[in-house]
């Protein structure tokens, strides 16, 4: 809703700092406050400009675990472990709390392990109401503990996405473009606390191959991936958060050498080859050496 600038005396009245209304107005429309919203239904709720994700992606240190955000509840701890055990029904549903608070993004989790019953609950309806608590909780699965998570902030985004329907398009794009990497957990556009879009979005993928870092899974020298919309736009993409498995022999991410049997084989045959060579050099220094030798001999005989 717009207001006048005008008083109802009709004195035009200026902004006080125009530093301050126009860091105001860029805040609202590029998404900087943090009460964001998205198309995703998952509803991430990320800051495409700091990553500041209020539904978490984290991996659990045991498999099929939930996590639960209670950075706002760590004064009554006592008081959540309790309500949670009673709204679980003690151990019947909950086996199990992490001694380790988890962390991402300046928010604090505590990571649960539950019954299968209770789990498929939370995957349907991740709302978990406390009966000592006046605001809902939140669980969310976590994921594999030897999956690697990325988080991808994405800029200039095409407007069209932002249209009814059309996170179904942003989401094919996002297959088309990142399925080379890993599987696409999520993605979505984000707006600002006023509902703006201005070509934000993310996307979050999980590779589940070994340990190595890569610098980035998209182009090297631009980070940009390509969305295949009408008019082809360049989108910038840039990694949060990144540990993708490079292969050493041909620098592809997403294996490791040692599991790709073709770059194993190619790799061998470079070295029985480099060791051939090798060889091949050593017998024609020997000769060369031979001759020249030979060739002193004859020289001083003369």
């Amino acid at each position: 809703m717009a207001s006048s600038a005008k008083e109802t005396n009709g004195t035009f009245k200026g902004p006080i700092c125009y530093k301050l209304s126009k860091k105001s107005w860029s805040e609202v429309i590029t998404g900087g406050e943090c009460d964001l919203l998205t198309s995703s239904a998952a509803s991430p709720n990320i800051d495409h400009f700091t990553c500041k994700v209020t539904r978490p992606y984290l991996t659990g240190t045991v498999p099929h675990s939930l996590v639960i955000d209670i950075t706002h509840v760590l004064d009554h701890k006592w008081a959540f472990i309790v309500d949670l055990a009673t709204f679980c029904q003690g151990n019947n549903h909950l086996w199990a709390v992490s001694e380790q608070i988890r962390k991402e993004n300046n928010r604090l989790y505590a990571e649960i392990s539950v019954s299968p019953t209770m789990y498929q609950h939370f995957l349907q309806d991740p709302t978990l109401h406390l009966e000592n608590f006046s605001e809902s909780f939140m669980a969310y699965p976590s994921f594999s503990p030897s999956a690697n998570i990325l988080k991808l902030s994405l800029n200039k985004l095409p407007h069209q996405y932002v249209r009814q329907d059309g996170d179904a398009q942003l989401r094919a794009d996002m297959h088309l473009s990142l399925d080379q990497f890993g599987k696409l957990i999520d993605c979505g556009y984000v707006t600002g606390g006023s509902g703006i879009y201005a070509g934000g979005g993310y996307a979050v993928l999980a590779v589940k191959h070994g340990k190595h870092a890569a610098k980035a899974p998209v182009p090297a020298h631009h980070h940009n991936t390509k969305s295949k919309s009408d008019a082809k736009p360049q989108i910038n993409a840039t990694t949060a958060t990144v540990d993708i498995p490079v292969c050493k022999h041909c620098q592809q991410p997403g294996h490791k050498m040692t599991t790709h049997r073709a770059c194993l084989m190619n790799l061998k045959n470079i070295q029985k080859q480099t060791q051939s060579d090798e060889d091949t050099f050593m017998d024609h220094s020997e000769f060369s050496a031979d001759r020249s030798t030979d060739h002193t001999f004859d020289a001083s005989t003369v």
